[in-house]
């Protein structure tokens, strides 16, 4: 099992503060728990193109930057180009092919009249949705290298927090993955968070091609196959990559060979929570990073939480819907 400082070191985050141990229930799974709040500085104004970036054999996307509402199929909204999934149960929504990349962010900075802080209740600490607010001490500091839309628009966005996900999703008309069925997903703690099924939690179902796989791609770890530490010649990955580098990093057969990056590259907040440090739930984010070693980091059980307003750079996001 990884451990949380081993997280922190292959990361390279700076501070951390810890909200529980022994996440995982078997040998196979892993990740690491965390907490950490923020304090953060203003805004800085929108700065770089919009695009769209999804999945090659997912539908297009729709047109960026625009304030919508829900539509009636996974098709024609902004960011990344949605895949039609069936829980085992089956109840059917919407995911995102590949996480939002900056590109699509920079249209939501650009065009959302929402006020920070007014998105979710527990986020009215949230002081910008500006990915280049700077904030210590969690994390390692996040800049221009790490935001910089004109140069880098389909690497995946990063240095947003919890709540700037959740008002991206609703911005784009879509919701951060949570519960099937499409509500929020609060457990007592976080290993039952951790062994939540498929039909249980959305972005566990996309990963697991509906509870079958340990992995993605299969049930054997592949070091090579999703962009993890290990992943480039020689090991020891540890940068951002554009969304869709990895092409095989995916579930074997339709529709979930569509969904793209969901081990690996960054970690993904989702609308899942469980008790953290007293007064706060912690948000859930899953998958393993680009930063994180080993095979147990990297499967669809691997999950961390940290507060709302916690951000880092190896860690973005991705939406979901539901199929009206």
């Amino acid at each position: 099992m990884i451990s949380v400082w081993t997280r922190v070191a292959a990361a390279g985050l700076l501070g951390l503060l810890t909200s529980g141990c022994g996440l995982f229930g078997s040998s196979d799974d892993g990740g690491a728990e965390q907490s950490g709040l923020q304090a953060g500085g203003g805004s800085s104004g929108a700065s770089g193109a919009a695009g769209s970036s999804g999945a090659s054999d997912a539908p297009d996307g729709g047109d960026a930057g625009q304030e919508t509402g829900q539509q009636p199929g996974c098709t024609g909204l902004p960011g990344p180009a949605m895949v039609e999934l069936s829980s085992p149960n089956g109840v059917k929504y919407c995911i995102d092919g590949t996480e939002v990349t900056q590109a699509h962010y920079a249209a939501f900075f650009a065009d959302t009249k929402a006020t920070p802080g007014s998105e979710h209740p527990e986020c009215t600490a949230n002081p910008s949705y500006d990915p280049e607010v700077p904030f210590f001490p969690e994390g390692t500091p996040c800049g221009h290298g790490d935001w910089s839309p004109a140069q880098t628009p389909n690497r995946p966005v990063v240095c947003v927090d919890w709540c700037d996900a959740f008002a991206y999703c609703k911005w784009a008309g879509k919701r951060l993955c949570g519960k099937i069925g499409g509500e929020p997903a609060a457990y007592g703690t976080s290993s039952d968070l951790q062994a939540a099924g498929a039909s249980e939690s959305e972005w566990y179902n996309a990963c697991s091609q509906g509870g079958t796989t340990v992995y993605p791609y299969g049930d054997a770890y592949e070091a090579k196959t999703c962009a993890g530490y290990e992943s480039a010649p020689g090991g020891q990955i540890q940068t951002n990559t554009d969304v869709g580098t990895f092409s095989n990093c995916k579930g074997k057969a339709p529709p979930f060979s569509s969904v793209l990056d969901l081990s690996g590259s960054v970690y993904e907040f989702t609308d899942e929570s469980f008790p953290g440090a007293p007064g706060v739930n912690d948000r859930a984010y899953r998958g393993g990073s680009f930063a994180d070693p080993g095979a147990e980091a990297q499967t669809c059980r691997s999950l961390s939480g940290a507060s709302p307003t916690y951000r880092t750079n190896d860690t973005g996001f991705r939406c979901c819907k539901n199929l009206l």
